[in-house]
């Protein structure tokens, strides 16, 4: 199986003169976490929502204005994008390219033939390759259970925490995703977007307080800003039944559940370790 065979094509880009306001916009449009940059239509380098979150707050420009005539950098993509960047090309085998990705822990690389950009290749890329496998094979044999793959040790928080809380817990544990739970039960999920745009909005809160003269301490509650929208998985189910949960509903991570209660965490990253030892992804 080469990266031609599962790659995206014709990926959304970005210019490196494009400004970090109309990146934010474009992430925001498609929720991306990660954009080529291209100029003339040769790559030229990456992009992460990350990259774009750190560098702005995720504030609009004019409140990152020092003061009338002088500007916060940096302004631009070409100031904060990856480059060079790593890239495959679309003869390169997908064993390849799911190993490059766990190894330097990145959800997308770039297809370059001639220097040119002519798709991508992203984590969920890979977890549809998997569950096309498993189908196509038939049995049980490439797609073991939840239980035995799963993060038992959940770091959670509970609805009436704060942003700061979330932070530190992200911080702390080297995590991205963060259940919320009600006595046991999945409520909702925080994700390391969820806490960035939480920060940007409380930035703001705070900066047109002190405008109006305000000095109130500005606290976010974790139930205004955690995902609503959330979907649990059993733990009695398959590796590819979590692939196609998180495809359809658009999630990089699931909550496990027994019994109605957390019983543990499945990420993209858990399905392409395992789908990385699987003799047929070689073979395909």
């Amino acid at each position: 199986m080469k990266a031609s065979m599962i790659m995206t094509l014709d990926p959304v880009t970005v210019e490196p003169g494009m400004t970090l306001d109309a990146a934010m916009d474009v992430f925001d449009e498609h929720l991306f976490r990660h954009l080529p940059v291209a100029h003339d239509g040769k790559l030229v380098g990456m992009l992460s929502d990350r990259d774009v979150r750190l560098a702005t707050g995720w504030l609009p420009v004019e409140l990152r204005r020092e003061n009338e005539d002088e500007q916060v950098a940096p302004m631009y993509v070409r100031e904060v994008m990856h480059a060079p960047c790593v890239f495959v090309t679309p003869d390169t085998p997908c064993s390849e390219v799911v190993a490059q990705m766990l190894e330097l822990k990145i959800g997308a690389v770039p297809v370059a033939e001639d220097g040119e950009i002519v798709g991508m290749v992203t984590a969920t890329n890979m977890i549809e390759a998997f569950c096309d496998l498993v189908r196509s094979d038939g049995t049980a044999e490439f797609d073991p259970k939840l239980e035995g793959y799963m993060a038992r040790k959940v770091i959670t928080l509970s609805r009436d925490e704060f942003l700061e809380d979330a932070i530190d817990k992200c911080h702390d544990e080297h995590i991205r995703h963060l259940p919320v739970v009600d006595g046991g039960e999945v409520i909702g999920m925080v994700s390391d977007r969820d806490i960035r745009l939480a920060m940007g909005r409380e930035i703001i809160s705070a900066h047109r307080a002190q405008e109006a003269g305000n000095m109130a301490v500005h606290r976010t509650p974790v139930d205004v800003f955690m995902s609503r929208w959330v979907s649990t998985i059993n733990q009695d189910e398959t590796l590819s039944a979590a692939g196609e949960a998180m495809i359809e509903n658009r999630f990089s991570a699931l909550p496990v559940s027994h019994a109605g209660q957390l019983a543990g965490i499945i990420t993209q990253t858990d399905i392409l370790e395992h789908f990385a030892t699987v003799p047929a992804l070689a073979e395909a």
